[in-house]
């Protein structure tokens, strides 16, 4: 199937790596992945956007982001699907998946998401990830909210914590969020806004304000 970039092959694995700079993947038609690595992909710096048919970021091993601003999007498959285990230790790491079956977010069942430090969101039919070594508090919905407007906001009692660009001006699913700002055992709401005030970087804004947001789900934090 067609790859807008492709490192290794079935008998020897590649290993990617993005430490800075900028990379925009684009593809369309049938079964057009955006990145695949047969091995790993390591993402320390930079800004990488992928905007794919199936799979927008798709790893045979491990995935791990430890620095700059990744925004994957799928319109009919996982935004990031690691078939070993995704590590999330820094950076901003965004993924739209698409519905049903398919994650913002996917990882292999016998391997797990381990979330340590960044900025994470990832939406999509469902979340499909177990679990590993999570440090920093994560959550996520129970069940798929329409979310219509331009930016998915994350808040806390009603203060504005950060947003997410959204690929299209309507978006359905279940989503997954964690930031260093989140907290254990407290309650959180994803609601959404056509216009914020904040520093934007490949899709992740860090917010000072944002205007009629409205509430869409809320989560409980791990």
């Amino acid at each position: 199937s067609p790859k807008g970039i492709k490192v290794g092959t079935k008998n020897l694995h590649g290993v990617l790596q993005n430490s800075g700079g900028s990379i925009m993947v684009r593809t369309k038609g049938r079964n057009g992945e955006g990145i695949e690595s047969k091995g790993a992909i390591t993402i320390s710096g930079g800004a990488v956007t992928v905007k794919a048919a199936d799979d927008a970021i798709n790893a045979a091993g491990n995935i791990s982001f430890e620095g700059g601003h990744t925004y994957a999007y799928s319109s009919t498959n996982d935004g990031i699907d690691a078939n070993g285990n995704l590590y999330m230790k820094g950076g901003v790491a965004i993924a739209f998946g698409g519905s049903g079956a398919e994650s913002g977010i996917d990882t292999d069942e016998r391997h797990s998401l381990s979330i340590t430090g960044g900025y994470l969101f990832g939406i999509g039919g469902r979340v499909d990830s177990k679990f590993g070594s999570c440090t920093q508090a994560y959550g996520y919905t129970t069940s798929s909210a329409s979310y219509s407007g331009k930016y998915i906001v994350l808040s806390q009692n009603s203060t504005p914590i950060c947003a997410f660009k959204m690929p299209a001006s309507s978006y359905s699913g279940i989503a997954l969020a964690s930031t260093p700002e989140m907290k254990k055992s407290t309650t959180y709401t994803l609601g959404t806004s056509s216009s914020v005030e904040g520093d934007e970087t490949n899709g992740f804004v860090a917010l000072k304000s944002a205007d009629s947001t409205t509430n869409k789900a809320s989560f409980t934090a791990r």
